[in-house]
């Protein structure tokens, strides 16, 4: 709905300037947390987007390259010069960029053919298969090695299950592994807690 009706543009600058002050906050106990942001291709439509990116990162006085842009999947990319524009801009002011839900959708081998990014999120669907399939172990096993082969982290959604994290840790050698199995959502308040201790 947000996209639909143009109010990502707003609501998306809203969501940046409360997420780069919270991770400012949370690295005086932290100093190196990372704070992760979904875009949407609307908002790198934007003339605004990039100065006003740039502006919030002087305001707040933040290291950018503790932020992350996940684009998140909302419809195909047609432009792709286009798009590699935009995010060669917010590269060289030291955001990192990611693919989210990479597997599913649109998010897929097109993406690492045309698309210059940082990181890749491999979708939960693939982790839910891993039980008594080898089959579906050696996809997981080699997207990971296909994309640590052209220089792109790849970190894992949705992991719940002890079993499903010692395999993509001992066996698949995943950069990043999250999900349920760490924890849920939670306030803000109870989150800081982990730090202030």
């Amino acid at each position: 709905m947000l996209e639909k009706s143009r109010m990502i543009i707003p609501v998306g600058h809203w969501i940046i300037e409360n997420a780069v002050i919270t991770a400012k906050r949370w690295q005086k106990y932290m100093p190196d947390f990372q704070m992760s942001i979904n875009i949407s291709l609307y908002q790198l439509e934007e003339r605004m987007f990039y100065p006003f990116v740039e502006d919030c990162i002087a305001r707040h006085q933040i290291d950018p390259s503790t932020i992350v842009f996940e684009l998140t999947e909302s419809h195909n990319i047609y432009d792709w010069d286009f798009v590699n524009k935009q995010f060669a801009a917010f590269h060289d002011l030291g955001i990192k960029i990611a693919i989210d839900d990479f597997g599913s959708g649109y998010a897929n081998l097109g993406f690492l053919k045309n698309f210059k990014c940082d990181i890749v999120k491999i979708d939960r669907t693939f982790v839910e298969d891993l039980r008594g399939s080898d089959f579906n172990k050696n996809i997981l096993k080699y997207a990971i090695k296909l994309c640590h082969s052209i220089g792109v982290e790849v970190v894992i959604e949705g992991v719940e299950q002890e079993d499903e994290y010692l395999f993509l840790r001992d066996e698949c050698g995943v950069d990043q592994i999250q999900g349920f199995y760490f924890g849920y959502p939670e306030m803000e308040d109870i989150f800081e807690k982990r730090f202030k201790k």
